[in-house]
């Protein structure tokens, strides 16, 4: 027969509504009090009903995570910070995997919409369509949600998220120190973090007269137009396995990659520099995390994209 809160608040010697408030930790209950009926109830092997405390409160206590690739190095360290923010208030955590896969995301949605969690941090969701159902529902219902890194454009949900602009000119820098006078700028991806950074790039490489592209196919190209050049790279990360075949007899004089993820990938030999843009994910959870609690607190009047600056640029090959 299940435990019930009459039962511990007989045993205790206290009535019931104390042992109610003792139980979720409301604070006119005296600590020791508090600590000797929650130790009491674990002793008599009683467990809170979530289903009704949901009902009673409107809350479930659970802040959902929402990610693709769960071996994305960045996604570790921003659930470790979104974890250390909310347990502080009694939250726990569900982190829902692969939910850039076809399907999944809306059946995410759903669930959200069904008050599966109180909120959501939408790790570097995939470009969606306009006015889809599930998404505009739970705007229209001000459910607490926060996007990290790449972010939905065409949806008034709180973003964060690395800063293209001052990454891109502190990477530039490097492009500069080299005397890197062709460039391909490689960002084929239609998400917003790709269009930033491909935007920012062109607009840095314009701005100092340096010729590039923008596909990998035209890299031949430029270099029989720019013979023996110090050539740069803008680009996600230096998985390019083709580039030294595009290069044929063309070969620059150097090779320099300007990226962003800190990589697992076999970077091709004809790199003779790589700098890698190392995001501060840490500031950037801590402060979507933030926009969350002012969310939950009923606050919705939170800047649409928040920039944070890079952590630093890294240099792990250097020939």
């Amino acid at each position: 027969m299940a435990v019930r809160i009459s039962d511990i608040a007989a045993l205790a010697g206290v009535n019931a509504s104390t042992v109610s408030r003792a139980l979720r930790g409301d604070e006119r209950i005296q600590e020791s009090t508090r600590d000797a009926i929650c130790r009491l109830a674990s002793e008599m092997g009683y467990f809170p009903n979530l289903g009704a405390r949901q009902l009673a409160n409107g809350r479930t206590g659970v802040v959902a995570v929402t990610a693709g690739y769960l071996g994305y190095e960045y996604l570790t360290p921003a659930v470790r910070e979104i974890d250390h923010a909310f347990s502080e208030n009694g939250y726990v955590l569900s982190v829902i995997p692969d939910s850039r896969s076809d399907g999944k995301f809306v059946r995410t949605l759903r669930l959200f919409n069904q008050r599966f969690c109180d909120a959501a941090v939408l790790f570097s969701p995939a470009p969606q369509p306009d006015d889809l159902p599930e998404l505009v529902q739970l705007q229209k219902k001000k459910f607490p949600m926060v996007c990290i890194d790449q972010w939905l454009a065409n949806y008034s949900i709180p973003a964060v998220s690395n800063d293209a602009g001052e990454s891109i000119r502190q990477l530039g820098e490097k492009f500069c120190q080299h005397q890197v006078n062709a460039a391909a700028v490689i960002y084929p991806d239609q998400n917003t973090v790709s269009l930033a950074r491909r935007r920012a790039a062109t607009d840095f490489l314009t701005e100092r007269n340096i010729p590039y592209v923008t596909e990998l196919a035209d890299v031949p190209e430029l270099l029989r137009r720019c013979p023996r050049a110090n050539f740069g790279i803008f680009s996600n990360n230096p998985s390019l396995p083709e580039l030294e075949q595009l290069f044929g007899e063309q070969k620059p004089a150097r090779c320099i990659g300007c990226m962003f993820d800190s990589w697992k990938f076999n970077a091709p030999a004809c790199f003779d520099a790589i700098y890698l843009c190392i995001q501060d994910i840490e500031t950037t959870t801590r402060i979507a995390g933030q926009y969350l609690q002012r969310m939950l607190a009923g606050d919705f009047d939170i800047e649409p994209v928040t920039l944070i600056p890079p952590k630093t640029i890294f240099e792990p090959i250097l020939r």
